[in-house]
């Protein structure tokens, strides 16, 4: 505006001029925010970088802001004004510098709970220096130099990326540099449980860090103990096992009557809701007083032509949650809305990521390996809360 008036008056109006950039400094590979300040904006045709063009927005005759392009060093910002010769800054100068680099972290594992130090080595640290493992950050106790620095890693599961993040960007995550949580995962329950397991067995085909043991059984449930006596078989397995974590998914074949001290008591009934949320809260009391974690795992929506009603997997849901909500190890994880519309009806698909993948077998009741890992994503989540109270 100030340049288009000293023109409307015949005056020559002055070249550009810059007086401040900010930040002064960003990434080799481009892509900072900056903010030029100065005068003489308002035909602004063109801001270079050194010798790269940037991509740039005139605020106002006094501000504009650009996009860094890729480069190396400290390099002049040029601002070119339409009708006017290019005019550098002599005085402010933007700095690449180098994003920092993992190339190892030892050592790169530990157990669930997380608290192991380690020694990450790289290149461009910094003294601003964060960790991230996955997603989570790790606490820096200290930066020894850009090369090396000490973190402790926070409680987990499974295979993780390990990046440094500074002010310069972060890290690229590599294969070849992961940290891996030792852990042992059971799962128990019916058939549907057989079918949770499938979600966690790819996560560490080896099994060297994160061993899944799939021991659900079909058939079974918990109110046939005359038929599988799951109490008695839990505890054999937790003594042979041991497991970090037990995940249970129970209920595919539990629409029927229960026996209680005071007769049968029929599926619907208040007896059989007391008799049923027992029996859940006796399979995780087991597992809590081992050592282990309990992730509870409740029924998913049924389908129209599914042989289980929708009405008792809800009533499922909530005895499971209501026996799971007293355990201080241990936790409930609601699976209903992965398989449910945003109208409230059903839906076989899930969505993994950015696809959408059919997470339900024809009879609407059981999981294909997609659905099972959109709920082990589920249940992962849960377990990352969990972890931290894992013992080292």
């Amino acid at each position: 505006m100030g340049g288009a008036f000293l023109a409307a008056c015949g005056a020559t109006p002055p070249g550009p001029a810059v007086s401040s950039i900010l930040p002064a400094h960003g990434p080799t590979t481009g892509g900072t925010d900056v903010t030029i300040r100065g005068s003489g904006f308002d035909n602004a045709t063109n801001v270079e970088f050194g010798s790269q063009p940037a991509q740039f927005k005139v605020l106002s005759d006094a501000d504009l802001s650009a996009v860094a392009p890729a480069g190396t060093g400290t390099v002049a910002i040029t601002v070119t004004v339409r009708g006017d010769s290019p005019t550098t800054s002599s005085s402010n100068r933007f700095s690449y510098r180098k994003v920092p680099t993992v190339r190892s972290v030892r050592p790169n594992s530990g157990t669930a709970a997380g608290r192991t130090t380690v020694l990450v080595q790289g290149t461009g640290f910094g003294p601003d220096a964060r960790v991230l493992v996955g997603t989570r950050p790790a606490r820096v106790v200290e930066v020894k130099n850009l090369d090396a620095l000490y973190a402790i890693i926070p409680a987990g599961f499974g295979m993780q990326s390990v990046r440094v993040v500074t002010s310069n960007g972060a890290s690229v995550p590599l294969k070849s540099v992961r940290y891996y949580y030792r852990s042992k995962i059971l799962v128990i329950g019916d058939s549907l449980g057989i079918d949770l397991g499938w979600g966690f067995t790819p996560t560490l085909p080896d099994g060297r860090y994160l061993s899944v043991t799939d021991n659900a059984v079909g058939s079974t449930g918990l109110i046939r103990s005359d038929f599988y006596n799951w109490p008695m078989k839990l505890k054999a397995e937790l003594r042979s096992l041991p497991p970090t974590v037990v995940v249970a998914l129970f209920g595919a074949n539990d629409e029927q009557p229960i026996s209680t001290k005071k007769g049968v008591a029929q599926v619907g009934t208040k007896a059989w809701g007391v008799a049923y949320e027992a029996r859940v809260r006796q399979l995780a009391s087991i597992v809590v007083s081992s050592g282990a974690i309990i992730a509870w795992v409740g029924l998913p929506r049924m389908g129209p032509r599914a042989d289980i009603s929708q009405r008792f997997a809800s009533q499922v849901d909530t005895l499971d949650q209501a026996a799971l909500r007293s355990t201080t190890k241990g936790g409930f994880v609601s699976i209903a809305k992965l398989f449910t519309t945003r109208s409230g009806g059903y839906t076989p698909y899930v969505r993994i990521g950015g696809t959408i993948a059919l997470g339900r077998q024809p009879d609407e009741v059981h999981i294909t390996p997609a659905g099972a890992s959109a709920i082990d994503t589920v249940v992962l989540a849960l377990l990352f809360e969990l972890a931290r109270t894992v013992p080292k």
